[in-house]
């Protein structure tokens, strides 16, 4: 527990009440503490606020990872007092998406400096290496001969021909690396919070479109769609972030456990949102199933839309 001074004064600060004797003001609420505090102070007494040290923090976080659509029901039956507000769980996990990079290290197996120098023959039976493309050819026409060149099956795809397209005709002004291709994955990485939160509104507007007016409010939809992304972000931090990271230590097992890792959360991510749309609107298991599947495809198609605009603004601003 963090040491907060309580003033000796029992006026309170923020609406002048005169008679506060407790911690806090009984009229507004507000603490009755000394406004000039330590750094360290601050943080904890902010951490202490968002988990109320009563567990409704951690009871959140249980309910949210492995309770499908629970924390929505209880929150929409008013049962708010032991959970965290929708939208501050959302901000706060958003908050640990972004920052925790930062402090978990990561085990760095490959050297990653310099322009990969390799010579691009035209005439070669494989599809060429992206950074090939990038750094050797020099023109459109050029780019069009090797793609002419290739056997069917080897052929550039047509989103890194497309990239590369654009480039050429932006006048090419960057040399590309490994190190670069890093960076932008990582802006890549970071952008996805930005995503979701930029979603948010579509992925409730397909929900309402989908589900009764008169039995439910684009509120409800909200709710549950706030949710859902907050473990979204939770299980892909969890996931990537931590467990992966963890286990690029263990080189014997790091690219097994890796791929098996990352199946594994993204059938849950897909599972999870069929129990929750089924425990949230109670329809019946075929129409629930239907309409989780089709909301789940057509939500898909959007949202990789608007990651590939995240991808090219990572991609023609990264240095």
């Amino acid at each position: 527990m963090s040491k907060i001074t309580v003033r000796e004064e029992k006026n309170c600060l923020n609406c002048g009440n005169p008679n506060v004797e407790e911690r806090f003001c009984p009229k507004c609420g507000q603490e009755n503490v000394e406004s000039h505090q330590s750094f360290k102070s601050l943080a904890v007494h902010f951490f202490e606020d968002f988990t109320h040290y009563d567990n409704a923090f951690w009871k959140t976080i249980k309910y949210l990872l492995f309770h499908p659509a629970r924390l929505t029901k209880e929150y929409l039956d008013g049962k708010r007092k032991n959970f965290v507000p929708p939208v501050k769980l959302y901000i706060f996990i958003s908050f640990v998406t972004f920052l925790l990079p930062s402090f978990v290290p990561e085990k760095d197996y490959e050297n990653k400096s310099g322009v990969v120098e390799v010579s691009l023959d035209s005439d070669a039976k494989k599809s060429p290496d992206f950074l090939e493309l990038l750094n050797k050819i020099n023109s459109i026409k050029e780019l069009d001969s090797i793609q002419k060149a290739l056997p069917k099956k080897q052929k550039i795809d047509v989103f890194r021909y497309w990239l590369v397209k654009n480039e050429l005709e932006r006048g090419k002004k960057k040399e590309y690396s490994e190190e670069m291709m890093e960076r932008m994955g990582e802006l890549y990485y970071h952008s996805i919070p930005k995503a979701l939160f930029l979603y948010l509104p579509i992925f409730g507007f397909w929900l309402w479109l989908f589900h009764g007016k008169k039995r439910w409010y684009f509120y409800d939809h909200s709710i549950f769609t706030l949710h859902y992304f907050a473990f979204i972000l939770l299980t892909l931090t969890l996931s990537i972030t931590v467990f992966d990271r963890m286990i690029s230590f263990i080189p014997p097992i790091y690219d097994s456990v890796s791929i098996a890792s990352g199946w594994l959360t993204s059938l849950w991510i897909i599972a999870y949102f069929f129990i929750a749309h089924k425990r949230m609107y109670k329809e019946s298991g075929v129409v629930s199933f239907f309409k989780a599947g089709f909301l789940f495809f057509i939500n898909t198609l959007c949202f990789l839309a608007l990651m590939l605009w995240f991808l090219y603004y990572a991609w023609i601003n990264v240095e």
